[in-house]
């Protein structure tokens, strides 16, 4: 129950994420009319007022439309900051309507300044308005594309929003340390400026990517500038902004007081700065918070203020997560008939929308509770809802990466075009320069030194290019060499290699081992196992980081290497790493398998020696606490913390008997245990 109840206020605070960016997003396209035009200096007020009422603002900005020319280039900021509020009031259309015409704009704009940065305000908005119907991948090539055509001279606001929106689109992917380096690049563009308004949320969300990337330290750093600079101002909107973000530092450190002080200190700025939508979200946080008490009572009287606030924002997620929050402090308070109607009725709107993902993590925290307070049928039935709707975020996941390997696909294709159709131009320019040296041949047969020359230049240029197509060859047969070819891995020969380069191992190991594989081959399959291993391979590297290595080491093993790490840290990876293999099955042939593993870690040099290990060794110790995860159970990872080993020989002797030895207290490791799987178990 309190796992899924932390990943749902987790999403809440998500929201608020969103939400910052989208205020700020809007906030900095409006620098530019402020800067160039006086009489235009109004939409920094109306953009106070969309934070609360962007329906309002909305239509101040088509009344000051109205009064401007129509080929007035200040009309790009203006036009998109209506397809934010107009995205923010959910209506699609219309925004999409105003990213069109910012196209158009780009195609007739002058100078050629105007016209880029109308593109690229294009681009960005349609990015955001496209994150639930287009590929990930694909929208994160577009906003790479489209940074480079920016510069000093681009509009500041235009600038500053793409570079937030490419920021957003790489913390989606995962890949957060290209979102903290957009982040640092838009924050030092806003303090140069300067824009403190913009400064200070930029930070904040700086802070958040720090923490998802387990930097906490960093990221509370970052939001304490971030509250300094707030203070200073008499900023109480963005202080609010500030202290939500510290809410959610909080919970990441288990924090619970802080947590409770920084959202009532948020509730409280809120209301002081007239910004309803986020004392709507603070107060749904707290609510949440409170249902993280069990304090039910509490829970569902906070949760009856958030959601009127949330409707008069026209707010939907502050909304949703209010519905939430009352319908699961109703069934704690014993109404469970109440409870489960309310809950019903926001599944109901999610089902509207085909939000399956959100549908699953609402039923699955439904069957929790329910399962808690003893309703057993009642928590069933909302378990068998869960693994449908888990089964159809699988398939639509399934989905996604075809379209995103479709996409790569096309675009390796669209490139191959262009390398044959350019090696076909070579192949008619090299014919005709041998007819041209044959007809020469033949006219000058007396200018037999000249001739002679000729065919040596010739066929010295062919042999450099059979030189240059052996050297490309063997750097082909070299990838193929060190690499897995079914996953697409580094294999266990280049992992050799490289570990051959530094004798003494350094890092963090992980041996991870397939449960049951074997079973799998022999039931379904060497087709299936396959099918397995790859999708194994995808989700190990989907929770590494960019600089972290993965290697398949033998059929059904992996090899991990984490370069730096605290030992918190590599706890926490290896319990990830569980997770995402047991969280859903893998479907082979209309079958869900259930899919674990045993793991082995450790960190190198040992403790307390510190015990400085070659490779091979490093890797026998943690072969031994994989085996060791196996006898324990299964589906779970062992970690060595400490060692009384302090040379190889006394190692030696402790890996001969080295379940024994963890039972005398000779050594001393970290155990977690996976999710119970989902599908079908040998």
């Amino acid at each position: 129950m309190v796992a899924a109840h932390c990943t749902r206020q987790i999403h809440a605070r998500g929201w608020l994420a969103m939400s910052v960016c989208k205020a700020l997003w809007m906030l900095l396209a409006c620098w530019p009319l402020v800067a160039h035009s006086a009489p235009l200096s109004r939409i920094l007020a109306i953009e106070d007022e969309a934070r609360s009422r962007p329906d309002l603002a909305r239509d101040k900005l088509l009344m000051m439309r109205a009064g401007m020319a129509p080929d007035d280039p200040e009309q790009i900021d203006l036009l998109r900051v209506l397809g934010s509020v107009s995205h923010d009031l959910g209506q699609v259309a219309q925004a999409e309507r105003y990213a069109m015409e910012l196209d158009q704009r780009g195609l007739r704009l002058a100078p050629a300044r105007a016209r880029e940065d109308a593109r690229a305000a294009a681009a960005c908005l349609r990015a955001e308005l496209s994150r639930n119907k287009t590929p990930l991948g694909q929208l994160d090539t577009l906003a790479d594309d489209v940074l480079p055509t920016l510069n000093a001279d681009s509009r500041l606001g235009v600038h500053l929003a793409c570079l937030n929106t490419s920021a957003a689109l790489k913390e989606s992917l995962g890949n957060l340390e290209q979102a903290i380096a957009r982040h640092q690049e838009a924050l030092r563009l806003a303090d140069a400026a300067p824009l403190h308004w913009a400064s200070i949320s930029f930070r904040s969300v700086m802070a958040d990517a720090y923490r998802r990337a387990g930097h906490l330290e960093r990221a509370q750093s970052i939001n304490d500038e971030a509250r300094a600079l707030a203070t200073q101002r008499g900023d109480w909107r963005s202080l609010t902004e500030v202290l939500l973000v510290e809410s959610i530092l909080a919970t990441a450190r288990g924090d619970q007081k802080a947590e409770m002080e920084a959202l009532q200190q948020a509730i409280a700025f809120a209301k002081r700065g007239g910004s309803v939508r986020d004392e709507a979200l603070a107060t749904g946080n707290l609510s949440d918070a409170y249902l993280q008490r069990k304090d039910y009572a509490q829970a569902l009287r906070t949760a009856e203020r958030a959601l009127p606030l949330a409707q008069q924002a026209h707010y939907r997620e502050a909304e949703v997560l209010a519905q939430l929050n009352m319908g699961f402090a109703l069934i704690g308070l014993q109404r469970k008939t109440e409870g489960v109607a309310v809950i019903r009725s926001v599944v109901e709107g999610y089902r509207r929308s085909n939000e399956v993902v959100e549908i699953a993590e609402v039923m699955l925290e439904l069957g929790g509770l329910l399962e808690e307070t003893g309703q057993w049928a009642d928590a069933y039935e909302a378990y068998r809802d869960y693994r449908h709707s888990a089964d159809e975020v699988s398939r639509q996941a399934r989905l996604h990466v075809v379209l995103e390997l479709q996409e790569s696909f096309d675009a390796e294709r669209r490139h191959r075009d262009r390398a044959l159709l350019a090696d076909e131009n070579h192949l008619k320019e090299e014919a005709l320069t041998r007819s041209t040296l044959m007809f020469r041949l033949w006219v000058l047969v007396s200018a037999l030194a000249l001739v002679l020359l000729a065919l040596a230049v010739f066929f010295y240029g062919r042999m450099r290019r059979l030189q240059l197509a052996l050297r490309s060859n063997n750097e082909k047969l070299k990838v193929q060499g060190e690499q897995d070819p079914l996953t697409g891995l580094a294999n266990r020969r280049y992992g050799q290699a490289l570990m051959a380069s530094s004798v003494v191992a350094r890092g963090t190991l992980y041996l991870l081992d397939l449960d049951h594989f074997k079973h799998i081959n022999d039931t379904y399959g060497h087709a299936a196992g396959d099918v397995v291993l790859i999708e194994v391979a995808r989700r190990l590297k989907a929770v590494l980081r960019e600089n972290d290595r993965v290697y398949r080491w033998g059929g059904e093993e992996f090899l991990i290497l984490v370069r730096s790490s605290t030992p918190e840290q590599t706890d926490l990876l290896a319990q990830r790493l569980l997770q995402s293999l047991a969280a859903l099955p893998v479907m082979v042939e209309q079958r869900h398998l259930a899919v674990t593993a045993s793991i082995g870690y450790a960190d190198f040099p040992l403790s307390p020696g510190p015990l400085e290990l070659q490779w091979d060794q490093a890797l026998d110790v943690v072969d031994a606490a994989m085996y060791l995860a196996k006898t324990q159970g299964r589906n779970r990872a062992c970690g060595i913390r400490h060692l009384s080993a302090h040379n190889t020989a006394e190692l030696q002797a402790l890996m001969q008997d080295f379940e024994g030895a963890w039972r005398r207290g000779g050594l001393t490791l970290t155990e977690t245990a996976g999710l119970a799987p989902l599908g079908e178990t040998s």
